[in-house]
């Protein structure tokens, strides 16, 4: 009594401290999986399947031979008949499952790739029993009214097949195969985030070394764009297209006029329009009346504004007194030389657009600078898309965590394997 109570208070063994190598941890733990002593439970397993599997035939062909005995003479035919065939039905399931009931050639399980092929067996093999057993159940109860004993043999049989499997299932259960398992995968993970880190480590590396090549390639093309800028012949460039600017505005006020000045007279235009003889002029102006102008080089319009103004002098066009009078001095304008003012006017600024243009054009110094500005464009796309892709690397860098699983694998393989495991780098 004094010895088990004494037994009580004896702490537990503390676990071997193992320190192993990062790089040697998968040969370290399939070195440690292969003497768990599994290796002896699979022999044993298949072993004992071999022999169920041999003595099969024989009970099979017991059963198939077998005959009524002749203390159920009195059984009806018709009932003989059934229960044959009952009996010759059982028989035939179990022989096809005794001849789809395959073997292992392997002579040692050592792995836990092997392990797991062994569990994978079993599991199988305990499906192929439920589902025989499911196929036989209506055919072993009726046959063993007229043949219990060789029926009975041939089930227990396979009753002793299904124990070895339950019993396989305990043992696969006390190795911690399906731990085991998590840990190899544990250490796989590991092993690949790892090269992933690696990878991206060496990735970014590279990346950033682009990275500092395109910042001094676009630090030189910048500085050659503020040279350019800089120049005598870019200034004067920059002068003449602010020249142009100014003469397109002047341009623009001038159109402006000739607008305001045929948009006046729109109403009584389409009025004379319909009673004048030749009126494509007047329609032109009506629908456009700066476009017109400006395809009207000898001012076919004032032919058409004098009629207009006879029109509404004999009251041909009907408008109100105040209306009348304004139109009047409109076309009154045209007669002092207006339109012909607008004319000269718009013709010299365009005449002063065109030779502004034609010296802009003749500028090299701009043709230098789109190409530098096209290579800095260019550049700088580069740049962005090369620091995108470094954020996201980065950024995938920070996910891969392997101290975590790294602790994951050093509690699994204490709790597993009663290892005190540390793993260095």
């Amino acid at each position: 009594m004094f010895k088990f109570l004494k037994s009580l208070f004896i702490a537990e063994k503390e676990p071997e401290v193992e320190e192993v190598e990062l790089k040697n941890l998968n040969n370290w733990f399939e070195d440690k999986v292969s003497k768990i002593g599994f290796n002896e439970q699979a022999k044993g397993y298949f072993s004992r399947i071999k022999e169920i599997k041999e003595q099969l035939p024989e009970l099979i062909k017991n059963l198939n031979e077998a005959e009524v005995s002749k203390d159920n003479k009195n059984v009806e035919d018709r009932v003989k008949n059934i229960v044959k065939g009952h009996k010759d039905n059982f028989s035939r399931e179990i022989e096809r499952f005794e001849e789809s009931l395959e073997l292992t050639k392997r002579e040692s399980f050592k792995t836990l790739q092997e392990y797991q092929e062994v569990v994978d067996y079993n599991k199988e093999l305990d499906q192929k029993i439920e589902s025989l057993a499911k196929r036989t159940a209506k055919s072993y109860q009726a046959a063993q009214h007229l043949f219990f004993d060789p029926v009975e043999k041939l089930f227990k049989k396979t009753g002793e097949l299904n124990t070895v499997i339950k019993e396989f299932e305990k043992t696969v259960s006390s190795f911690h195969v399906e731990e085991l398992i998590s840990i190899k995968t544990l250490i796989q993970e590991l092993n690949h985030n790892i090269t992933k880190k690696e990878d991206f480590t060496t990735e970014i590396k590279e990346k950033e070394e682009k990275e500092k090549s395109i910042q001094s390639s676009l630090l030189i093309e910048k500085e050659e764009r503020e040279k350019l800028k800089n120049n005598e012949e870019y200034k004067k460039h920059k002068e003449i297209e602010e020249n142009i600017g100014e003469v397109e505005k002047k341009i623009k006020i001038n159109d402006d006029n000739v607008f305001s000045y045929f948009s006046k007279l729109t109403k009584p235009l389409r009025k004379y329009e319909r009673i004048a003889i030749d009126n494509k002029v007047i329609q032109d102006y009506i629908n456009n009346g700066i476009k017109a102008f400006w395809q009207d080089p000898e001012l076919k319009i004032k032919e058409s504004l004098q009629g207009l103004k006879k029109s509404l002098e004999e009251d041909k066009i009907q408008v109100d007194e105040k209306q009348k009078n304004n139109f009047l001095e409109l076309i009154k304008k045209s007669e002092k030389g207006y339109l012909e003012e607008l004319k000269d006017h718009g013709n010299k600024l365009k005449a002063q657009r065109e030779d502004l243009l034609k010296r802009i054009e003749d500028v090299e110094i701009i043709f230098k600078l789109e190409e530098v500005n096209k290579k800095i464009n260019s550049e700088n796309e580069k740049l962005s898309s090369l620091q995108n892709r470094i954020l996201e690397l980065k950024s995938k860098l920070e996910k891969v965590d392997l101290e975590k699983t790294k602790q994951e694998i050093i509690e699994k393989t204490n709790l597993k394997l009663k290892i005190k495991l540390k793993i260095t780098s």
